[in-house]
């Protein structure tokens, strides 16, 4: 049986490659040709699981635990060097869909006993890895190491969950993110499908409403909360290949836990998802 090869694309900061001791978390999974529809469950449960960069090695799941590692820094690789010459022709357009910026690409190579790995620059919070043909990121945003029960573990498994599974808005895709919706956000949104509409009527919410876009980004980081009593805001950046852009999550304080109520974009004339959804 032939050892499955597994190609390890990490988002550097702006000056420097992973420094030892940091902590990244797998967040969700793309095809190889791009990011929506969003491919079928992957069979390996890497989701919420974490990856550490060690001096001398890696630590985390398989196939990615790794002692000793050999690392190299390989400069201006092009778009058909990435994911072992994989990416399917234009590969400059394919890496785009994936979320990376322009080539060339700059690939710091790690080099295990039992697996190779090839770490590409693109930002500072988020990592993309390839197994079994499918190509999962990674983030170490502050949502990531957020405490249980905080306002970002919230967001944060929100967005894990919508970026997972179906992004479009209809109600059996909401039903499993409810959890984390509020109580007034839930009953806005029933209240929203059970109006009359004529059935060759373009909707109100017409695309992806956690995300505010028509197509969705491939990459999210959760930022920090500000807390003020029994409400809280925190700001989530999404970017893919070629844009990136800034939503305001506010969230309430429930019996449950932080609940998100409402998202919102950076302009302070937008009328936020509660407000479509209440006044459509």
């Amino acid at each position: 049986m032939k050892r499955a090869v597994v190609v390890l694309l990490l988002l550097f900061s702006a000056c420097a490659a992973a420094q030892p001791g940091e902590r990244w978390r797998f967040t969700h999974a793309m095809s190889m040709t791009g990011p929506w529809p969003v491919p079928a469950p992957d069979r390996s449960g890497l989701q919420g699981r974490g990856l550490e960069f060690a001096p001398g090695d890696l630590r985390g799941a398989d196939p990615f635990a790794c002692a000793p590692a050999r690392v190299e820094l390989l400069d201006k690789v092009p778009s058909e060097g990435l994911f072992e010459g994989t990416l399917p022709a234009p590969a400059d357009e394919a890496a785009r869909k994936l979320g990376l910026g322009a080539p060339p690409y700059t690939v710091r190579r790690v080099t295990c006993p039992n697996a190779g790995f090839d770490f590409v620059r693109a930002d500072g919070d988020t990592l993309l890895v390839v197994l079994d043909e499918r190509i999962w990121t990674l983030s170490r945003a502050p949502g990531t190491r957020a405490a249980a029960g905080s306002p970002e573990a919230t967001v944060q498994a929100l967005l894990e969950s919508h970026f997972a599974g179906d992004r479009g808005f209809a109600p059996a895709s909401l039903a499993p993110k409810t959890q984390w919706l509020s109580a007034s956000m839930n009953a806005a949104i029933k209240t929203y499908f059970a109006r009359p509409r004529p059935k060759d009527e373009v909707p109100p919410i017409d695309g992806d409403a956690f995300t505010d876009s028509q197509e969705g980004p491939t990459r999210f980081a959760v930022g920090a909360a500000t807390v003020s009593k029994d409400h809280a805001e925190l700001e989530v950046r999404f970017a893919d290949g070629w844009v990136e852009k800034r939503l305001k999550y506010r969230l309430v304080r429930e019996r449950a836990g932080w609940r998100v109520d409402d998202v919102r974009g950076e302009a302070p004339d937008d009328r936020g998802l509660r407000q479509i959804l209440e006044n459509d």
